[in-house]
This record gives structure tokens, C-alpha cells and sequence, in this order.
């Protein structure tokens, strides 16, 4: 009788994502194509999430729905699973400076 033979890669994978998340403290990452996913986690599931910084706090670059905030720009370092998206300001255009006229003297 043949046996068939089985592939240990998924289980190997499995494995290996379940100890990641034991070594991250109990997180798992999100998966955007199951449409698993917590914004706020610091697990960006692109393209669902354009930024996941972490918190679900505005202000900081990346908002509480996860979306970028006007006048910054958010990077994922690791592409789809990072450790949470990194914000910064955009860079805003030094104003130039304006000439001050100089008084006129006046005749004593």
C-alpha cells in the first residue's frame, strides 16, 4: 500500500507564528486577507491600514481609525507585519523672511 506523503511546511509555518507571538507577548499579527485585523495593535494590515503605530491616539501621525494624518508621513519598516508603522512631520517649507523698511531720517 502507497502512502501519501505530507508536506511539514504549513505546520512549520504555523509553528513558527506561534512561537513569534509567544516571543512578542501574546500578539499575533494581523491577517488582512482573513479581514482579521485591530487597528491600534502596531501591526499595520495593508492595505487595510494605511499606518498601525501601536495606540489609537490622534495627533501623533497616525490616527485612531489608522489612517495618516494631514502633515505627516508613516513608514511599516517590515513591510506588511512591523512592529508598529513609524510617523513623523512632514517637512514644512521655511517661510522666507520679509524685508522690514528702514525709517526714513528725519530733518532737525
Amino acid at each position: 500500500m502507497l502512502q501519501k506523503k505530507t508536506s511539514l511546511l504549513p505546520y512549520t509555518i504555523f509553528l513558527w507564528l506561534l512561537l513569534s507571538a509567544a516571543f512578542l507577548g501574546g500578539a499575533t499579527p494581523d491577517v488582512a486577507s482573513a479581514g482579521a485585523y485591530i487597528c491600534g495593535d502596531g501591526y499595520p494590515a495593508i492595505p487595510i491600514e494605511a499606518c498601525d503605530d501601536g495606540n489609537t491616539a490622534d495627533g501623533d501621525g497616525c490616527s485612531s481609525i489608522c489612517e495618516i494624518e494631514n502633515g505627516w508621513t508613516c513608514t511599516n519598516p517590515a513591510g506588511i507585519v512591523a512592529s508598529g508603522s513609524v510617523c513623523v512631520p512632514t517637512a514644512t517649507p521655511t517661510p522666507e523672511p520679509t524685508a522690514t523698511p528702514t525709517p526714513e531720517p528725519t530733518a532737525t
